[in-house]
């Protein structure tokens, strides 16, 4: 897999002259992005020129709930478009991310990103906010004191007018990430602190996924650690399920900004903001499957004899790859569902006599979803029958109604069981009645019943096992004229 040569689309043919077939190779490989109809699969990096498929990361695809989401993948951009982001320093080429092609690399406590909030987002209104989940993964370099993950905090002013300060922040101390609430959720204008901090431990230089979900309906303040509850809390005037909710609620401090960041030593990716609670969350690091579909590819030959499909492939873990091909003598669109698909066993041959082909791979990763296989170059091996050898020395007499047509037959280890001979009146047209006449192996042939006096044209190719069409090019015209007074020069 690592020695894959990245080529153009290529057609090797060789002549083997004992079998008389072309051996020919049909050449794909993943950068020959005008090859595929279809495909859900991702290009890996290029790799010393290379490129091979793999499954998708399984980070996170924009919907309708979502506040904010972020990837990280060299840039600061909200996916959403709600927020602003800006940074002392970026770099989007640092550490192995847990999606996609870069996260968010924090190298000391004095890097942060900023992030402004548009209006009528989760961190900028006036209203109560109602169910939320805001969730990201973790890979910390480095345990430090004040290590502040995700934080709004600031000053704000009561309805009273008393001066007051909140919000909420999200850092890591000894060990476990923390989330606290401070004049966050209020219920006829009191407001209830919060703290989350238990759970386990965070390891250096391993990822980790995190979230805090509310359900507005409940009350009910979850923290997940990859996606298992570590600790719940109603926000509820009994602090139980059945009491009066607390609603979140940026009081009055909607001026300040959310800070990424600022304390925090290592890297963050796929920080978003969803307005539902969650509860289920997929963290794994691929898809299940994904799918590759080539054009329908012409081999220009209906006497191509296809022996085997080559896939290169790089598997680990129980991940795989299933290969299968569709294949006709007539072309058929790339969405065609009248032509089979077959499974194509990567252990054996196949052996089909067929012009056009098509194949579908299913990338399928490991059952925890944690590795993918690799896919490179692919190849069609396949035999090209040429036509016969054509006749030579072509030669015409003439007689009485007749012309006897003589030739040098094709070499006797040939596979050639045939002649068709073709005549007409004008150079170039063999239109007559009976054009053309089908022989069998010979190396002459009279043909009866001609006009005297009338000039016709001759050429003859030849054939072989695998039917009439599959011809010689036509041997060199020759012409006769048959005449009464030619009776004698034809000898049976």
């Amino acid at each position: 897999m690592k020695n894959i040569n990245i080529l153009k689309l290529t057609l090797l043919v060789h002549l083997f002259i004992g079998s008389m077939t072309y051996a020919a190779s049909y050449i794909i490989t993943p950068s020959d992005t005008n090859m595929f109809y279809y495909k859900n699969s991702d290009l890996t990096k290029l790799r010393n020129g290379l490129r091979d498929f793999k499954i998708p990361d399984n980070k996170q695809t924009p919907t309708y709930y979502h506040d904010l989401l972020m990837h990280f993948d060299s840039n600061l951009t909200d996916v959403m478009d709600n927020y602003e982001a800006s940074s002392i320093d970026y770099d989007d080429k640092y550490g192995l991310p847990r999606y996609g092609t870069a996260s968010l690399f924090l190298p000391n406590k004095n890097y942060f990103i900023e992030l402004i909030p548009k209006p009528n987002t989760f961190f900028n209104t006036s209203n109560n906010i109602s169910s939320f989940t805001i969730e990201f993964f973790l890979k910390p370099a480095k345990f430090l004191i004040n290590n502040k993950v995700l934080s709004k905090l600031g000053p704000y002013e009561t309805d009273d007018g008393q001066k007051s300060y909140g919000g909420m922040i999200a850092y890591v101390e000894k060990n476990r990430l923390i989330w606290k609430f401070d004049n966050f959720f209020f219920l006829n204008g009191e407001s209830k602190a919060i703290e989350l901090s238990a759970g386990s431990f965070l390891n250096s230089n391993e990822w980790s996924h995190h979230s805090i979900s509310f359900d507005a309906s409940t009350g009910r303040l979850t923290k997940y650690l990859n996606g298992r509850e570590e600790e719940i809390v109603y926000v509820t005037s009994t602090g139980q399920q059945y009491g009066s909710i607390y609603y979140p609620k940026f009081e009055n401090n909607n001026q300040n900004s959310v800070y990424v960041g600022g304390g925090f030593l290592g890297e963050i990716d796929e920080f978003s903001i969803t307005k539902i609670a969650k509860n289920k969350f997929n963290i794994e690091q691929y898809r299940n499957q994904s799918e590759v579909v080539t054009k329908v590819i012409d081999l220009e030959s209906q006497y191509s004899f296809i022996s085997n499909i080559n896939v290169e492939r790089e598997l680990e873990n129980g991940n795989d790859v299933f290969i299968y091909y569709r294949a006709s003598q007539m072309y058929f669109l790339e969405n065609d569902s009248q032509v089979e698909w077959k499974t194509f066993d990567p252990n054996s041959n196949i052996n089909i006599n067929s012009r056009y082909i098509q194949i579908k791979l299913i990338l399928t990763s490991s059952g925890n979803n944690e590795t993918t296989p690799m896919v490179g170059r692919m190849s069609i091996d396949y035999e090209i029958l040429p036509p016969p050898t054509m006749p030579t020395d072509l030669k015409a007499y003439a007689s009485d109604k007749s012309v006897k047509l003589v030739w040098r037959g094709v070499s006797q280890f040939s596979s050639v069981t045939g002649y068709k001979i073709y005549y007409g009146t004008k150079p170039g047209t063999y239109d007559t009645e009976n054009s053309p006449i089908v022989v069998s192996k010979t190396n002459e042939y009279i043909i009866n019943n001609l006009k005297n006096d009338t000039l016709y044209y001759f050429t003859i190719s030849a054939f072989d096992n695998l039917g009439e069409n599959h011809q010689s090019e036509f041997a060199k015209e020759v012409y006769a004229r048959p005449r009464s007074f030619y009776s004698n020069n034809i000898k049976e």
